[in-house]
């Protein structure tokens, strides 16, 4: 039983701490692109994002995810590169 309890407080810590990090990263990329709104990007290197590996893996979904925005199509086949 004990086991059990220090599982789910492990747990409980693991998603609380995704949640902190996701809402980090994502006042992160507003910042980014309030930068590259303002052209900041003609001066300085901003931050991308590369999604690396095999069709259909979900890497389109990790990065609207991570945006925070459905915005790429969707189909059968490859519909993104």
């Amino acid at each position: 039983v004990h086991r059990a309890a220090e599982l789910g407080s492990n747990t409980l810590f693991v998603a609380k701490a995704m949640s902190l990090l996701y809402s980090n990263l994502r006042q992160l990329i507003t910042v980014v692109d309030e930068l590259r709104d303002v052209g900041l990007q003609n001066y300085i290197s901003l931050p991308r994002i590369a999604a690396i590996g095999t069709q259909s893996s979900g890497k389109s979904s990790l990065i609207e995810s991570v945006v925070g925005y459905d915005f790429l199509p969707r189909g059968g086949g490859v519909v993104t590169r």
